[in-house]
């Protein structure tokens, strides 16, 4: 709750590297992390499956995707749970304004996905 209510682009107008031709930039990317290798933490996170032997990686690991601020690094939207990073960036789609222009890397992929973003009023690249 404290993120949802504090999160927001932070880079003024006058930034480097925050703003290109009046669009805010923002850079959309997913990542995992090894998480302490705990009965909560697997039960939450879960463990992505491998070649192990047992078929499970060593640690639960934590999935996110964030909407990131170039230039400030600010994190004004994330979304994690165990599913794939396409899934995620999806639900990002709710934090894209008109003015914006959002970066993606190359698993950015699917029509339905670029349209969701474009039809926001956002500039994809």
């Amino acid at each position: 709750m404290l993120f949802a209510a504090t999160a927001r682009p932070l880079g003024p107008n006058a930034a480097p590297g925050v703003f290109w031709r009046g669009l805010r930039r923002v850079a959309v990317d997913g990542t995992c992390w090894n998480a302490a290798d705990t009965v909560a933490n697997d039960e939450e996170f879960g463990r992505p499956g491998n070649t192990r032997p047992v078929d499970k990686a060593v640690f639960p690991q934590v999935r996110m995707a964030a909407l990131v601020e170039l230039g400030t690094h600010a994190v004004p939207d994330v979304e994690g749970c165990r599913t794939g990073e396409v899934t995620l960036d999806a639900r990002l789609v709710r934090s894209c304004v008109p003015g914006r222009l959002v970066l993606a890397d190359r698993k950015f992929l699917g029509v339905p996905l670029w349209q969701s973003i474009t039809t926001t009023g956002c500039h994809l690249l």
